[in-house]
């Protein structure tokens, strides 16, 4: 499964180094929120963190050419997300930023999510899309197991039509390939 999304970056990557304009609206859409929260994580404000996000799909742009492994296509983007916050940071630090605009780039942004609440709907939407192209009958084990409602591993097998003690055993490696998956996601 894991090898699938690798495949599926592979192929983005790919497109966006032929600069084909849709596999590049799918890579930031994507990846735009992870980008922003990498911003906001360092304590950026929302104009800064806007910046970095405009600054880092910059830089993707001008340096996708060179990506060697693009099934990592992912922990290349935070690598130069994070860059690029640090140098505003530091330019920021310095004092670079025009003073008329301080007040502007400091206040407080009441909409903003925090940045792990980003990550973690990042997360989610990777796993959904995980779940999504498990088969049908995984599937229906899963939202047995974990749904809203308790059910039983007796009224498992009876609704799915499986030996109940093939539910345990099942279950682990669903959960085994969901993890290699989102472990897959996140590198």
């Amino acid at each position: 499964m894991s090898h699938t999304l690798h495949a599926e970056s592979g192929s983005l990557v790919n497109r966006c180094q032929n600069r084909e304009e849709d596999a590049w609206t799918e890579l930031v859409h994507r990846y735009g929120r992870l980008v922003r929260a990498i911003a906001a994580s360092l304590g950026l404000r929302r104009a800064d963190v806007e910046d970095v996000a405009q600054q880092t799909w910059i830089r993707v742009y001008e340096g996708i050419r060179s990506v060697r492994e693009p099934e990592r296509v992912r922990a290349w983007i935070v690598t130069v997300a994070r860059r690029e916050a640090l140098r505003h940071l530091n330019r920021r630090a310095s004092g670079e930023l025009p003073i008329g605009d301080q007040d502007y780039f400091d206040m407080p942004d009441e909409q903003a999510c925090p940045a792990e609440h980003v990550v973690l709907e990042a997360e989610l939407d990777a796993a959904l899309a995980v779940v999504a192209r498990l088969p049908e009958a995984q599937r229906r084990l899963l939202v047995l197991l974990f749904g809203a409602q308790s059910v039983s591993y007796d009224e498992i097998s009876a609704r799915l039509g499986i030996p109940r003690g093939s539910i345990g055993p099942t279950r682990a490696r669903l959960l085994r390939q969901l993890q290699f998956a989102l472990d897959g996601w996140r590198s």
